[in-house]
């Protein structure tokens, strides 16, 4: 079977995440494992337990191919044959069509006969079909389809929880439909014109739309493929497409109006269902962190045990069983036979047996309602008005409600406040003499649930019955929808109920049919509701009511409200809601906690209990002359084979701080530090401090103007720098005093700074066109640096490599982390640390026990073939680190962490050490770290809501520099610590887990995070608008390809001119430092917009989607063999449809990570010998072409080793832009 199918010799090349590859192997073996459980007392329960550590066993893909079999022998002629594989290899026909020769070989040679196989069609000709189908129809399918989804339908019964010892991540429930019953669907179904794989569709629509309270809901579907190739009906492989499935939800059409749509809809697809998934992905407005869907539809015609039982003979005599997971949170897989079988597949860790089991149950039911009422509104099906008779799904155990509470003594005197005239101004005294009217609790409700919700335009699905002071309204729907009230500007209690009662009695209000009322992510219900309150136990209708919708009852006489939400916190959060409002109606709503005392104790005290002592009175180079006197003949630091003793480095800058000082370097005064990465970097570094001045780093490849700019924000006075940079300072108008000049330097008396005294300030990216300084002072650092080296254990022992430049904060880590520890610190040449071949060399012959790098950085690491080493502690910042890559960083090094931090609050905020099989998560914040996340109002969300992150703690910045008005905004008073205690509005979007550990999901802003840089996307608009003719710009970061994050300019030129890319590009590099300079610029001749008028940035098209001439020659241009390979290359990681001879790597968009990507391709189809210098050297294809068709060094005569003319241009050109991507001098 082996050697007859090609996808079980399949191995897979992970070692470039964006683009793995299958490799096919012309021979392979069968990893068949045998064992005899003949002797076995219960070999049934002992197959369990084996299927259960089988699933557990992971592939390893690069080394064999992911299949492996068992055969286990039970009886004297029984045996059960166990085969696990990949969905990767094949899909579900692959199986039964393999499973037929299986057993035909093995009954022909039971026989004693030779075996006669049906040939089977090569899986290449479907490969060979999908690659020349043109992409460009597809994706524009898909963006219209997609147009408006933002993000998955939510599965709002998921929870976050731990498995249990042994318990298996994935679970299964099934149920069935009887023969009667499938009968009846499938003669339904045919009514409609659609399948029975629609009415299963329609059911889930249904059900989603219940849960999630959306009036439109996405789920994925399966898709055969196999029409795509001749005879792939019997072809083995792969030939299934998952697709989103958009489905709108309209509660006045019938279910036989939803099956026709959705038949409608499957056919829609056919336009797009030869793009894959990921691609999809990307043509959505969907964030690159979240699914396009949650949960996935299968529906096979026919079981794999009824396909071959058919077969008549020994096959009677064969049970056979297909168990399938997958990656999604919910998986429904149907099987038609007779019966119907309905598998339930889920991830325990987010959904419990018991919560699957209801699910399924809830879908089952909406089936049978949808064939025994297929006329009736699928409104009243899900509204429990029609056979469903309310039992759309009983409640999970954790979001059943608790037991009834009643509220009649609080809410007995909440009416309206009247002062009391003998207390205090501010004490209420609420009038008791009268029961709470029932419109006073609704606006106790709306007001409530308005706390957690971001929209001004939601609404709450109402059920009012008539009340007697209210006029009749015989054309109100049966649940209408009410608007929230405005609480964003701080009314009162009192005021939202003078408005709920007003809005209750107006016609306009209370006369429009609902659309989709939902508050916070959830579907919201309140209804009035008559007679007495259920004591302990539920509504009768209650138990088996909608598990997802927040539905609130309250009583006609106003005695008493019953809150069901399916979180089970709600109601305890409810009461301390009205026992706050009872308290004070006069104060404004917004200043009223959404917690219960107990989770507000949790998430503002036990998650920040992070006191710990530190020397908070010590400076960073304090503590560095504590161990140059410990260990003073211990290298210090290293780079190249030039070293630094901790005496030497002691002594060395304290002759600099001395100089310093006698230049007029005071406590408060900045000093410039331009200078290479070298010893005499830490040289200029430490003395700076010891002088008792703050240092302001200076990167030489930045453009002068940005140097000069910084230098002038600064007002600096001196710069500490050496004679081969002088040009990059052209433009500082401070001293200059040069490390390498040979001269006598005077000596002053330096006066120590304190710990209140600034250490450091960096400048990042502004939006107002201008960087802005971040001033750092001396115990922010020394708490991170001690925080740190508790975390991580660093000591004597350890080595950190540096590959950081230092005008990025977190270069303080690798380069005083050491220093303080007695470690040693090896740093990294700037041109090794954009070259990962080159890093990775300097890794295997340094080895060191720790280096830190951005996403970014690991990935150049990864393309460049580095293997890693079991010693090493990565450690990963700057921007997200997608789980890919920390599953790729987990092989290669013995830990790994992730951190967080904004420059604002010291470099780091926040730690997690990733764990295998874990979730990637930003973790817990550092010693004498508070981390909170709040609502729009300033107050703390409940655990698992998004809300902004605002860091507290010793890190916090002391502010920007000479921005007063700036630092107001973003630095302000923390209301939950110590009094005059600061916290940072860091801008990101993040959610606590029931465990206390962060989660980052998003910019709220429209800053980005670039290769660990923060950019304000703001500042290279406002540049390139300051550009003559052109009159608008967007900026954007795309990700067109997995781990291939770019920078993308889009302008619009004003009348009557046409702009010059290369030179808008070439005038960016004047201003911006090289990461701020996009990679592309697009000319449009109008920005997309969004219904709202806002920026559709998923509109914007692609680089590679610009148009043509992109290229200056276009293919038929190329007029040799090796400038036809070089161009193919180019397009390949470019991803450009066009190349010509002239067209250089750079413009096209070329960066670093591609860098790596071009050379490794080049090494393997042209020339083993290619380096990275080489592109920089020869970026144009005709000359990479030239260059590698020349004879050998030796043999070329003399005149050749001449650059030409063009390539003179471009090497200067990629002088002026070189840069830092997170590590160092690259180009972008």
């Amino acid at each position: 079977l082996v050697a007859r199918h090609p996808v079980l010799r399949t191995t897979f090349v992970l070692d470039d995440p964006s683009a793995p590859r299958q490799v096919v192997h012309p021979h392979g073996r069968a990893p068949l494992l045998r064992d005899d459980w003949r002797g076995d007392a219960d070999p049934d329960d002992r197959l369990r337990r084996f299927l259960r550590e089988d699933a557990r066993r992971p592939f390893a893909f690069t080394e064999e191919p992911p299949t492996r079999f068992a055969l286990l022998r039970i009886g004297q002629a029984e045996y059960r044959l166990l085969w696990t594989s990949h969905h990767a290899l094949m899909d579900g026909r692959s199986y039964a069509l393999l499973l037929t020769e299986l057993f035909e070989s093995y009954d022909a040679a039971a026989g004693g006969r030779e075996a006669v196989l049906t040939p089977r069609p090569g899986f290449e000709a479907y490969v060979r079909h999908l690659a020349e189908q043109d992409p460009a129809p597809g994706e524009a399918f898909w963006r219209e389809y997609l147009d408006g989804v933002r993000g998955p339908t939510p599965l709002v019964v998921t929870t976050e929880r731990t498995l249990g010892p042994g318990e298996d991540a994935f679970g299964t429930i099934r149920a069935e439909l009887d023969a009667d019953t499938v009968e009846a669907a499938a003669a339904f179904a045919e009514r409609c014109g659609g399948t029975l794989n629609n009415v299963v569709q329609a059911a889930w629509s249904l059900l989603l739309g219940s849960y999630s309270g959306r009036g439109e809901v996405v789920f994925g579907v399966t898709k055969s493929r196999r029409s795509f190739a001749p005879a792939g009906r019997d072809m083995v492989g792969l030939l299934i497409n998952t697709l989103p499935l958009r489905v709108v939800l309209d509660a006045s059409a019938t279910g036989a109006d939803l099956v026709r749509a959705l038949r409608e809809g499957h056919l829609a697809l056919r336009r797009g269902e030869h793009i894959e998934l990921p691609r999809i992905h990307r043509l959505s407005a969907v964030p690159d962190g979240s699914a396009l869907f949650d949960s996935v539809v299968v529906f096979e015609s026919r079981t794999v045990q009824a396909e071959l039982r058919q077969r008549g003979g020994a096959w009677r005599d064969r049970d056979f069983h297909l168990e399938e997971r997958s990656n999604y949170p919910l998986t429904l897989s149907a099987y038609q036979d007779e019966r119907l079988l309905l598998k339930l597949g889920h991830d325990r860790r987010q959904l419990t047996d018991e919560v699957a089991r209801q699910v399924l149950h809830d879908t089952v039911t909406l089936l049978r309602a949808l064939i025994e009422a297929p006329d009736l509104p699928t409104g009243d099906l899900c509204a429990g008005t029609g056979p469903v008779s309310g039992a759309l799904a009983r409640r999970r155990a954790a979001c059943r409600p608790d037991a009834e509470r009643h509220w009649a003594e609080r809410t007995a005197r909440l009416n309206r406040p009247q002062a009391d005239p003998t207390g205090p101004a501010h004490v209420v005294r609420l009038d008791t003499r009268h029961m709470a009217d029932p419109e006073l609790l609704l606006a106790a409700v709306l007001a409530f649930v308005s706390r957690g919700t971001e929209e001004a335009d939601t609404g709450v699905a109402l059920r009012w019955r008539q009340l007697a002071a209210c006029p009749p309204h015989p054309a109100v729907a049966t649940h209408v929808p009410f608007p929230l009230p405005f609480i964003a500007d701080g009314r009162p209690f009192a005021r939202i109920h003078d408005e709920v009662r007003s809005l209750l009695h107006d016609d306009e209000t209370m006369g429009v049919p609902a659309r989709d009322p939902r508050t916070a992510g959830w579907p919201v219900r309140i209804e009035l509701h008559t007679g007495p309150a259920p004591g302990g136990a539920a509504f009768p209708d209650e138990a088996t009511g909608d598990a997802t919708t927040r539905l609130v009852r309250i009583a006609e006489d106003g005695s008493w409200v019953r809150w069901a939400d399916p979180d089970p916190a709600a109601a305890a959060r409810f009461a301390a809601f009205l026992d706050a409002v009872a308290a004070d109606p006069g104060r404004p709503v917004t200043e009223v906690a959404e917690l219960t005392p107990d989770e507000r104790a949790r998430v503002l005290e036990e998650w920040n209990d992070t006191a710990a002592d530190y020397p908070s009175h010590l400076c960073v180079h304090q503590l560095f002359t504590g161990q140059a006197r410990r260990r003073p003949d211990a290298v210090a630091v290293a780079c190249g084979d030039r070293t630094l003793t901790y005496r030497e480095l002691d002594e060395r800058s304290d002759r600099l701080a001395a100089e310093l000082a006698a230049c007029g370097a005071l406590p408060g005064e900045l000093v410039g530090v331009a200078l290479r990465r070298s010893p005499e970097l830490l040289v200029g570094l430490l003395a700076v401090l010891k002088s008792g001045a703050a240092y302001v780093p200076l990167d030489p490849v930045y453009p002068p103007e940005r140097i000069a700019a910084m230098a002038d924000d600064a007002r600096l006075r001196l710069v500490v720098t050496e004679s081969a940079l002088r040009p990059a300072l052209s433009g500082v108008r401070a001293d200059l005093l040069l490390l390498d000049e040979d001269r006598e330097r005077p000596a002053g008396r330096c006066v120590p700074s304190g710990a209140d005294d600034p250490a450091y300030v960096i400048y990042t990216s502004g939006s107002t066109g201008s960087p802005k300084g971040v001033r750092i002072g001396h115990r922010a650092l020394t708490n991170f640096l001690c925080a740190m080296t508790r975390q991580l254990g660093c000591a004597e022992h350890d080595r950190l490599l540096a590959v950081t430049t230092v005008c990025f904060d977190i270069a303080g880590l690798e380069l005083y982390l050491p220093l303080i520890t007695g470690a040693r610190v090896e740093i990294a040449p700037a041109e090794t640390t954009a070259d990962g071949f080159a890093l990775g060399a300097l890794l295997e012959r340094t080895r060191p026990t720790m280096m830190q790098a951005t996403p970014a950085t690991w990935r150049m690491l990864l393309t460049a073939g580095w293997t890693g080493h079991p010693g090493l502690k990565a450690l990963c910042g700057g921007e997200a680190l997608p789980s890919d890559l920390a599953g790729e960083l987990l092989a290669r090094a013995g830990e790994l962490w992730n951190l967080y931090g904004p420059t604002e609050t010291t470099i780091w905020s926040t730690v997690c050490r990733v764990e295998r099989g874990d979730r990637v998560t930003i973790g817990r914040p550092l010693a004498n770290t508070r981390c909170y996340v709040l609502d729009r109002f300033g107050q703390p969300v409940a655990p698992g809501t998004p809300g902004e992150l605002y860091i507290g703690g010793d890190g916090v910045a002391d502010g920007y520099l000479g921005r007063p008005e700036l630092t107001a905004e973003r630095f302000v008073p923390d209301p939950f610590g110590p009094g005059g205690a600061r916290m940072y509005r860091t801008g990101d979007l993040v959610r606590q887990l029931a465990d206390g550990r962060l989660e980052y999901l998003n910019r709220i802003d429209s800053q980005v995070k670039l290769h660990g840089y923060r950019i304000e996307l703001g500042e290279i608009e406002h540049h390139l608008r300051a550009r003559q003719g052109i009159r608008e710009a967007v900026a954007v970061v795309r990700e067109d390809s997995p781990g291939d994050r770019r920078l993308v300019a889009y302008v619009v030129a004003g009348p009557g001119t046409e702009p010059d890319t290369a030179a808008l590009r070439d005038a960016l590099r004047g201003v911006l430092p090289g990461y701020m300079v996009p990679s592309a610029v697009v000319v449009l001749d109008e920005v997309p917009l969004t219904h709202n008028g806002k920026v559709d940035r998923k509109a914007l098209p692609g680089p590679a989607q610009a148009g043509p001439g992109r290229a200056q020659a276009g293919p038929a241009a190329l007029t040799t063999d090796t400038e036809r390979a070089v161009a193919a290359v180019w397009r390949r990681v470019l991803g450009v449809p066009l190349v010509g001879p002239r067209d250089n790597f750079f413009d096209l968009g070329g960066n670093s990570l591609l860098l790596m990507h071009v050379v490794k391709e080049l090494r393997d189809t042209l020339d083993p010998s290619v380096t990275r210098v080489d592109v920089f050297r020869y970026p144009t294809v005709g000359e990479m072409a030239r260059h590698l068709a020349a004879p050998p060094v030796g043999q070329r005569p003399a005149a050749a080793a001449r650059p030409t003319r063009a390539r003179r241009e471009s090497l200067e050109r990629l002088r002026r832009r070189r840069t830092t991507r997170g590590t160092g001098p690259t180009a972008t």
